[in-house]
């Protein structure tokens, strides 16, 4: 074959090789900005991501910088950072004693129930065993409460010396006593022992109770 006729077929496969190429190029093109799209979408959801969780950050820090200053706060409203009771104690702290101050008072041990309810209860009374007496004097008695020496209650009969125990008795009609005799089997008879009539009647003496406050 001489030079003239293999010129045709020289000149074809120059054309393909050229249009390979320029295939090839296109599609190196073609994935290069398909993979730039990729990243410019990916990045922008990775960008909103990251402002959204700024922003809960942000909410989250004021957040806690409020609870910090209500603690502070709260501090602050007694002396030497003494706690005036119980609900003044951080929440998740551990039941226990704790030193309180109310206003107008020294220093005083109080267990604080900080588990039940939200916490925050300063127990003012608890039985569990008949190990202290209940039937008591005026001076072992805070004001209010009904004692055997001084009859405060609305009844014509003094009450504290009737159920033996004091209390805060309306009337003679009674619905709850807490401070009476401490059964460790069954009462003797009806009305005897640690009663709370519209719960469990009044031939049961209960086992163990607990008296709470929190300040609202």
């Amino acid at each position: 074959m001489d030079e003239m006729q293999r010129a045709p077929l020289v000149a074809v496969l120059n054309t393909s090789d050229i249009s390979r190429n320029i295939l090839e190029n296109l599609e190196e093109q073609l994935t290069t900005r398909v993979r730039q799209i990729v990243q410019d979408t990916v990045g922008d959801i990775i960008r909103q991501q990251i402002s959204a969780k700024f922003n809960e950050i942000g909410i989250v820090g004021d957040t806690s910088r409020k609870d910090v200053f209500t603690l502070k706060n709260s501090i602050a409203h007694t002396d030497d950072g003494v706690f005036r009771d119980c609900s003044d104690i951080p929440d998740g702290s551990r039941s226990g004693i704790y030193t309180i101050k109310p206003d107008h008072s020294q220093g005083i041990e109080v267990y604080c129930e900080m588990k039940i309810d939200g916490g925050g209860w300063t127990v003012i009374k608890r039985r569990e065993n008949g190990y202290l007496d209940f039937y008591l004097g005026w001076e072992k008695y805070k004001e209010g409460f009904s004692t055997f020496d001084q009859d405060n209650d609305a009844s014509i009969y003094n009450n504290a010396e009737e159920w033996h125990g004091g209390w805060w008795y309306k009337s003679n009609d009674i619905y709850s006593i807490l401070h009476w005799k401490y059964f460790f089997g069954e009462p003797d008879k009806f009305w005897e022992g640690l009663l709370w009539r519209t719960w469990k009647g009044n031939n049961y003496s209960l086992k163990s109770t607990i008296m709470m406050i929190r300040r609202m």
